[in-house]
Order: C-alpha cells, then structure tokens, then sequence
C-alpha cells in the first residue's frame, strides 16, 4: 500500500504553520487552580542498562536512566511542568495515554515536531482527572537482533483534593 493519494500526491503529517503559537496559548493557559501548585520535573530521555533478571540487563531507553521511568505524583488542579531533554540516537516525544491535555500538549505529528537528539521540550498542562497514567511502548527488531525499544514507564497520580 502506498503513502500516496491518487489527487494529492503523498500524505505528510507535520505541525501546522499555527503550531507555535497553538504550544503558547496551551503553556501560558496552564494555571493551578486555587491553593494547588506547579509540579515540576526534569526527564531525560536516554539509553540506560535495564536488569530485567538477576544478572541479566539488556539496553533499554527510559526517563532519567531507569526503567520504569520516575513515579510522579501531583493532584487535581496542580499544573504539571514536565522539561523533557532528548539524549536518545533519535527523534522523540511523550504521548500523555488517557489524561486529557491540550493537543499542543501531546505527541502527535499533526501538533509537535517530534524533539530531535540532543533538543528539549517543556509540556505543562493542568491535571483535570484524577488516575494513573503512563507512557509505554514495545520491542524493535533491528539487523537481525531484538532489543527493548523506548521501554520506559511514566507513572502520573492525580488524587483527587481532600479539604
């Protein structure tokens, strides 16, 4: 099947011309709501050895160079604040699975130029729910070998505000 339609020729999926300015209003709108606060993390993305048994690791890419990435915890109205620097071989991004966040916000081609090696992003966004959220993905074969690719956990826990 090919990339292309018969009228329009390929299909491209890439921010838009507004994508700049749609990330601003989204990170100057992100306030905490009354009494609640900015929660603020440095993440790195890298390749990290990942023991997966006693004895045994295997290269992994993950947050902060641990698989699971870091446990982050914030409430209901907090603003999360998450900078994200890119030491992986290639481009990446953090899709936010379940939490409902501006589009600018999230990973997707059609709102953010994936952050090349070597470049950072900041996300915020108010936490409007609360739950446990995470960013996972799988395994990659590569030249014959199998190898953990982007295998990392990013755990979000908004608790809902006791007064």
């Amino acid at each position: 099947m090919s990339n292309s339609n018969a009228h329009h020729g390929p299909v491209v999926h890439e921010p838009s011309p507004d994508a700049h300015a749609a990330y601003r209003h989204a990170y100057d709108s992100a306030q905490p709501d009354p009494g609640r606060t900015v929660v603020s993390i440095d993440l790195e993305a890298r390749e990290t050895d990942w023991e997966i048994a006693a004895g045994r690791s295997v290269r992994a890419w993950g947050y902060n160079g641990q698989v699971p990435g870091p446990f982050i915890e914030a409430r209901v109205g907090d603003v999360l604040e998450v900078r994200l620097t890119n030491r992986l071989p290639e481009p990446t991004t953090i899709h936010w699975h379940g939490l409902r966040v501006p589009a600018a916000m999230d990973r997707t081609g059609m709102v953010q130029r994936p952050i090349g090696p070597g470049e950072s992003f900041t996300y915020r966004f108010r936490l409007p729910d609360a739950g446990t959220f995470d960013d996972r993905q799988g395994l990659r074969i590569e030249d014959g070998r199998r190898w953990v690719y982007c295998m990392y956990r990013l755990e979000i826990r908004c608790f809902e505000c006791v007064f």
